[in-house]
């Protein structure tokens, strides 16, 4: 027993002379009592202080931290670690101090160069201060319901439970693993004959022999003291517990422990290395332990080792050893060797280091190095390279570097410090200077990025405009480590866009100008138009023979194409001067697109085409009146260029929005054509200027009504397919039940083809005669009157109610014909259908007609025109 004690002892003596602690014990009147060779190398240049006192052999170490700790420690006798800077030696170390039976057993390691290592070196000291702590006597009571009542630190520590856990706490609660065994059965005859026990037993909770002494409470309960075995087992405990404590110890190292003997054959290898390389315990020992060792590094390593062993020197040398993934990492190899005394038996106590990251930093440093080297040649011949000025400044704003060009423009010598003084002096005007500086000191405040345009000087002395732009450049933690700056000369730029800036405002007025004029002149060019059409229509009574009705039919036709373009310029010079002001409000979808289903239904089945509309329940929000012409041009545009097949009206909400499609089977349009189709006068198909084709001006004033209005216009085509072009329209409030009825039709007119009565009304007496000349062709009965109150004094003479009324919208003095309208349906009290026929087309009158049911028509308005609206405001409501 004695022997494997002793042989216990000094393979303890071997695994601490190896490892990079130094170790080194004192007494409680601190001598030093035992240094490992790592304690006698840092403290002592290799020399044995054993025997000295510690203060006497380190006098400058009195006072300090490490003095106040260490003595703190052994008056407490409570282990410690800390950091303290040792001023003997000038480094800053690392200690773990435990209480021993001699006094302390202080563990340190110099850490001025190894913070990287730091944290793993701490858990593994950690490990073994809990493993290698002095065991003492422990002590609790219970009462007689098992509660623990008292517990002392020692037993604390046993439990590895704090206090608060424990007190108050029933024990076979915390431990119901040990209800029924010999050492409970012992707790419960005690307490039950009030009889003290002494006894010896494998604790269930501490999983070591213990000796128990109990002694019974007088009101009931225990008080139970415990310490380590009797003396029978003292040897052998001590083999177990240095054993398992100094195995425990190389476990929780982050190196690979070994021993081997001087052949090389390794009879120990840590859990550190069987779990890295994957090798069982059988399969590593010997020399089994060489199959894990790269093969290009097996021969030197053997060739080192002997080297070692023959000079009796360290073994120490780097060597690529394989992990159970198959990946070498590099360890670093060190050992020394051991004589046994007694047997002569030499033996080598090593470690394998990790130091893979090692290697890899110092390759990527050099890679860095040489790549920085490399990279900075490269941005030197680029930063000369570009027009640009450039330069580099540190994070406070001071310049460093220029590149070529900078020095060649300003005409600086290179090498001068531009940067001292005030910014760029000589070089940044006067009156530039101050904001300029100001602007730049504001980004590296906050190291947001610069950007500014002022003039420099060059080195003639001329001025020239530079847009001058800065970015931070940051650091892995967002710190600003420099500022790249440049300047780019933008003379030319800026005189070319002045000069395009002010070619642009001329061309916009004289635009302007020109919308202005058409759009102010609509109603004086509609006037004499509407006569033509009315007079050319009522010709038709008093023109015989064949010879004079083509020539009427050519007439007609050269008016109806002379209207569209005019009601389109008029339209497009109107929306470009921007004299139509939208009127939103929310209103039901389907009382537009019934409208529009009721005049152009009737014309695509008319051509044989198939007409759907689907049913939209909601309401919008948009100007009803000008929404209502973008949806007309785009049926209008898909009932011409559609031969066969159908046309379909859709709505559906989109993103929130209303999205109304008009759909056709027509001709299609080919990608290269999509980008003009919005252009005046550009017609898909027609590239003879066929009139009867329309003017090209329909889907332009699409897109300037959809721009007025916020209503996005887009469309998608496949030639020989078809076309669908859609209008984003926002979503109104909900809509009430009300707000869904059909639009109301005009009212009852008399039944009877030649007995109706017209109320005309205009304060233009060529327009008024022109449609009184083509009514009574038709057979009416026609009044005229320039004013509402003319017309309701002539209603009054005659005692007779008219069958339709028709006005111009602006009359003399400021009236306008809805009100003329209006007074005479008081008159008689009917809902007289109504058409207000207008040079106008603005959208007031539209709204006012919109708002109370009238019929509108935009002069100059042909017969055809007007006796189609005439048919559908006398039809009889449905």
């Amino acid at each position: 027993m004695a022997e494997a004690a002793a042989e216990a002892d000094r393979r303890s003596h071997a695994i601490l002379e190896s490892t990079t602690d130094g170790v080194y014990e004192v007494d409680r009147s601190w001598r030093i009592v035992y240094m490992n060779g790592r304690a006698r190398g840092l403290m002592a240049g290799s020399s044995d202080l054993t025997g000295q006192r510690l203060w006497e052999a380190f006098p400058d170490a009195m006072g300090t931290v490490l003095w106040d700790r260490l003595h703190i420690a052994m008056r407490d006798r409570h282990p410690d670690e800390f950091e303290a800077y040792f001023a003997p030696l000038g480094v800053w170390l690392f200690l773990r101090v435990f209480p021993s039976s001699a006094g302390l057993a202080i563990y340190f390691q110099d850490i001025s160069k190894r913070l990287l290592a730091e944290r793993a070196l701490e858990r593994a000291v950690e490990q073994a201060n809990q493993i290698l702590e002095s065991i003492g006597d422990a002590f609790y009571a219970i009462d007689r319901d098992w509660r623990i009542t008292y517990v002392n630190k020692r037993a604390q520590e046993m439990f590895e439970r704090p206090r608060a856990d424990l007190v108050g706490s029933c024990l076979l609660d915390l431990f119901p693993e040990v209800a029924g065994n010999t050492v409970i059965r012992t707790f419960e005859a005690a307490m039950a004959d009030q009889q003290p026990r002494e006894f010896e037993a494998l604790s269930g909770i501490f999983q070591r022999w213990t000796m128990f002494n109990v002694y019974p409470q007088a009101g009931g309960g225990l008080s139970i003291y415990f310490r380590d075995v009797s003396a029978h087992r003292a040897a052998e405990a001590a083999l177990r517990a240095s054993e398992h404590r100094y195995r425990t110890l190389l476990e929780a190292l982050p190196q690979m422990v070994w021993t081997c003997r001087a052949d090389g054959s390794c009879d120990f290898l840590s859990q550190q290395w069987l779990s890295y390389t994957g090798q069982r315990a059988e399969e590593a020992r010997d020399f089994g332990w060489s199959e894990s060792v790269h093969p290009d590094d097996r021969q030197r390593l053997l060739t080192i080792w002997i080297q070692a062993v023959e000079a009796r020197t360290i073994f120490d040398t780097e060597a690529r050893i394989r992990s159970a993934a198959g990946s070498y990492h590099w360890f670093k190899q060190r050992a020394l060797p051991i004589t046994d005394p007694e047997t002569g038996e030499e033996r080598w106590f090593g470690t394998s280091t990790d130091i893979t990251d090692i290697f890899e930093a110092r390759d990527a440093m050099q890679a860095a190095k040489e790549e920085a080297e490399e990279v900075g040649l490269r941005f030197r011949t680029l930063a000369d390279s570009i027009p640009q000025l450039a330069w580099m400044a540190r994070p406070d704003g001071r310049i460093f570097w220029y590149n070529q060009r900078w020095y060649d423009y300003t005409g600086v010598v290179e090498g001068a410090d531009a940067a001292s003084g005030p910014l760029w002096d000589g070089i940044l005007p006067a009156d530039h200077a101050e904001r300029v500086t100001a602007s730049l000191q504001r980004s590296l405040r906050t190291g947001k990025p610069w950007e500014d345009t002022f003039p420099m000087a060059g080195r003639d002395g001329a001025f020239r405009w530079f847009l001058s732009r800065a970015l931070p450049v940051h650091d892995s933690d967002g710190a600003v480590v420099l500022w790249f700056g440049t300047n780019t000369d933008v003379t030319d730029r800026l005189e070319a866009e002045d000069a395009l800036r002010r070619a642009k405002e001329e061309a916009e007025r004289a635009a302007l100008s020109k919308s202005k004029f058409l759009a102010s002149a609509s109603h004086d060019l509609r006037q004499p138009m509407q006569s033509l059409f009315l007079f050319s229509g009522a010709l038709h009574g008093h023109v015989q023979g064949e010879k004079g009705m083509k020539a009427l039919r050519l007439l007609e036709s050269g008016l109806d194409a002379l209207k569209g373009l005019l009601d389109s310029l008029l339209d497009v010079s109107r929306l470009d001067a921007g004299v139509v002001k939208p009127t939103l409000e929310d209103f039901p979808v389907a009382l537009l697109l019934d409208h529009i289903a009721a005049g152009y239904a009737p014309v695509a089945r008319g051509k044989g085409l198939d007409w759907t509309m689907e049913g939209c329940p909601l309401n919008i929000r948009s100007d009803r009146v000008l929404l209502g012409r973008m949806i007309r041009n785009l049926v209008e545009n898909a009932i011409r260029y559609t031969e066969q097949g159908s046309i379909a009206i859709t709505c559906a909400v989109v993103g929130g929005r209303m999205r109304i499609t008009v759909a056709d089977t027509g001709i299609g349009i080919s990608g290269e054509q999509l980008p003009r189709i919005f252009e005046e006068f550009h017609q898909v198909g027609n590239p003879e200027r066929d009139r009867s084709q329309g003017l090209g001006l329909g889907l332009a004033i699409v897109q300037r009504i959809g721009q007025l209005l916020d209503h996005p216009v887009t469309v998608r085509s496949t030639p020989g397919v078809g076309s669908v072009f859609a209008i984003e329209v926002p979503l109104g409030e909900i809509p009430k039940p009300g707000d869904l009825a059909s639009a109301g039709h005009a009212p009852m007119a008399p039944g009877g083809g030649e007995e109706r009565l017209a109320m005309v009304i205009d304060d233009d007496a060529i327009v008024l005669l022109g449609l009184q000349a083509i009514l009574r062709e038709w057979g009416y009965e026609v009044l005229i009157a320039g004013s509402g109150e003319q017309a309701v004094d002539k209603l009054r003479s005659v005692s007779r109610k008219p069958d339709i009324i028709i006005a111009d919208y602006r009359l003399r003095e400021g009236k306008v014909g809805t009100d003329a309208i209006l007074g005479i349906r008081n008159l008689f009290d009917a809902e007289i259908p109504a058409i207000i026929v207008t040079g106008e087309t603005g959208p007031e009158c539209q709204r006012d007609a919109v708002r109370h049911g009238f019929g509108l028509m935009h002069k100059p308005v042909t017969p055809r025109q007007l006796a189609g609206a005439m048919e559908r405001s006398l039809q009889p409501a449905e």
